[in-house]
């Protein structure tokens, strides 16, 4: 069974369509795009036409009206003695972008210019227009970098696309010829109808193509010994091993060795200098007897920069004996110093009576 349908679509930053297949959306569509047939069966090698009327409500006059077209298809599957029934889905869209009749507004913005690394030695531009007209455009852009003398080292183009009217979209531009380290200025200009934009971005190479990039890793975490039932503390170490700073976001979970996360904690830290090192401790409730996983995962600018993993098992309650062992472990450093501290006091209180006593008896009368 084919079933054909029309949906209302906006756009995502990256230009691809974004939409939703619910009923308020499938009757929206109809509203704009009238199908028939939007039921069909097709049999193996069969061919049929679906015609697609274009309906103009007064209010689109003059305005774009954009979707996509849905051909969705499902073999139900056969169900054999003892065999699991397995079924086939297949969905493929069309784009759609209309224009009405009408008096046009054509109005966009170059809201930004930023770069990023793309890969070793390889920078990629990105261009972002804002579409604040009624219909779409399809802006030219291209841009002239220059180093701290003024002199152009670099030109290039970025890739061209429709922009729909209340979206934004990242025109990309990539630079492979390699710029030595230094500080630069590059200047976008875009061209929609009717309109000249520029925007300009100063930007610093620390060597060649490379950009000041953070990098976040986990540098230590160590698996909790908690008591069952007993509320617990779990830490993690983080390092910037980037050339940027950076400011950690993540997450922390406790699951057990399937299933979903049965506690979950936020991680926020001040930036980190490029070699800098931080860390976070979070409390979590007790827990029953079993083995369990303890995950982080650190966000970057990029999205997920680094994550970990250790496994433990909350064990019996410890006496008391066992609990000063473990404290007397944890702080032996802090015990050695100040059993040192405490010998060196009683030495030099020894050396001063001695001292003392000397004097005393050199001041007494000879007999």
């Amino acid at each position: 069974m084919l079933t054909v349908f029309a949906l209302r679509a906006g756009q995502e930053l990256n230009g691809l369509p974004r939409w939703t297949d619910d009923r308020r959306a499938r009757r929206i569509g109809r509203g704009f795009l009238r199908v028939s047939p939007t039921r069909l069966r097709l049999q193996p090698g069969e061919a049929r036409a679906v015609r697609a009327r274009v309906l103009a409500p007064r209010p689109a006059r003059g305005r774009g009206s954009y979707g996509v077209l849905v051909f969705a298809a499902r073999q139900p599957g056969r169900e054999a003695r003892g065999d699991a029934v397995l079924s086939t889905s297949v969905r493929l869209t069309a784009n759609l972008l209309l224009r009405y009749p009408g008096r046009v507004r054509h109005r966009s913005q170059l809201e930004q210019l930023r770069a990023e690394q793309a890969g070793p030695r390889v920078l990629r531009f990105f261009a972002r227009v804002h579409n604040r007209g009624n219909l779409h455009v399809q802006p030219s852009a291209r841009m002239v970098i220059r180093n701290a003398r003024g002199r152009v080292v670099a030109r290039l183009g970025f890739v061209s696309g429709n922009v729909l009217p209340r979206a934004r979209r990242d025109l990309p531009a990539e630079l492979s010829k390699v710029l030595p380290a230094g500080r630069y200025t590059a200047l976008a200009t875009a061209r929609s109808p009717g309109q000249t934009m520029r925007r300009r971005l100063a930007f610093r190479l620390v060597g060649p193509n490379e950009l000041p990039t953070p990098k976040l890793q986990v540098d230590e975490l160590a698996a909790p010994r908690p008591g069952v039932g007993d509320d617990f503390e779990a830490s993690v170490g983080l390092i910037n091993r980037g050339t940027a700073p950076a400011r950690p976001r993540g997450v922390m979970t406790v699951s057990r060795m399937s299933g979903a996360p049965l506690a979950r904690r936020s991680l926020r830290l001040a930036a980190l200098a490029p070699g800098g090192r931080a860390s976070v401790s979070v409390t979590f409730d007790g827990l029953a007897e079993g083995q369990y996983r303890l995950a982080v995962r650190i966000a970057g600018p990029g999205g997920v920069a680094d994550e970990r993993t250790v496994v433990f098992s909350p064990g019996a309650k410890a006496s008391l004996w066992e609990r000063l062992r473990d404290w007397g472990a944890a702080h032996v450093g802090l015990l050695i110093a100040g059993f040192a501290g405490v010998l060196l006091a009683i030495v030099a209180a020894g050396a001063a009576y001695v001292r003392r006593l000397r004097r005393s008896l050199a001041e007494q009368p000879a007999a």
